[in-house]
């Protein structure tokens, strides 16, 4: 189960997990953002 957790965890970095730890709201955001674009264009170009 665990292993299954940080599967998930590399894959989205959006996670309460990673929110808490993170010691930069902003830095967090960023790199959220940056994984959903960087998801959303992966997406659009496999069409």
């Amino acid at each position: 189960m665990n292993r299954q957790v940080n599967e998930q965890s590399k894959f989205s970095s959006c996670t309460i997990w990673e929110l808490q730890n993170h010691k930069s709201v902003y830095a967090h955001l960023f790199r959220c953002t940056f994984m959903l674009l960087m998801f959303y264009a992966f997406t659009i170009s496999n069409k």
